[in-house]
């Protein structure tokens, strides 16, 4: 199944789009040539900003060199998102936290978000800050970490749960105005349509 959205209304290229979504029991649908996207900012999106700032505090690298420096440097991507962008990729996270209280914010080797690799890591595949730790203040500043992590990842999850809400409210209420049909929109209109024909086979 192909879904697909012309970018602007050249009439030409119309037959072509249509007939892509006709031969692959796609969707068609036509919007203004920049996408017409509307970014709508929430109440929670700074809250979720400053605890997602929080969360890259527990982050606890281990393995390689490499792989704790890369691990780094993605915590260092994503608490440096702007608060619109924070509440959005907590909302792509969310699923995850859900069925992990313990996922970290970015996909790497965490120690945190895997307590029980502690006993079984090299002491340099450790974390750079347990080095020089005894093995009870390891497990202190772990069990401290983890307990964080839980309590952060839970108020993200709530804190979602409220900003899905309110963006609903808001899409409810953009679809009675004016304003141009945006490209995010189409495309899940086109795929909601899709898994309701499908029914029960979608889920």
């Amino acid at each position: 199944v192909v879904n697909t959205v012309q970018c602007g209304n050249a009439s030409s290229t119309t037959p072509i789009w249509r007939e892509i979504a006709l031969l692959t029991d796609g969707g068609y649908s036509q919007i203004g040539q920049t996408g017409d996207m509307r970014m709508i900012e929430t109440p929670f999106d700074a809250e979720i900003q400053r605890l997602n700032m929080e969360l890259g505090k527990t982050v606890l690298p281990y393995g390689s060199v490499s792989a704790q420096t890369s691990m780094r440097g993605l915590v260092s991507d994503n608490v440096g998102a702007s608060a619109y962008v924070a509440g959005a990729r907590n909302a792509v996270k969310a699923k995850v936290v859900a069925e992990s209280a313990l996922a970290a914010p970015v996909a790497g080797q965490d120690l945190t978000a895997a307590p029980e690799l502690l006993d079984k890591l090299r002491a340099e595949d450790m974390p750079e800050e347990f080095r020089t730790l005894s093995a009870e203040e390891r497990k202190a500043k772990l069990d401290e970490a983890v307990s964080l992590r839980r309590e952060l990842n839970a108020q993200l999850l709530e804190l979602d749960r409220k900003r899905s809400a309110y963006l609903r409210e808001a899409a409810e209420h953009a679809a009675t105005d004016a304003a141009p049909a945006a490209f995010d929109e189409e495309v899940l209109k086109s795929i909601d349509g899709q898994l309701k024909r499908l029914g029960s086979s979608a889920k």
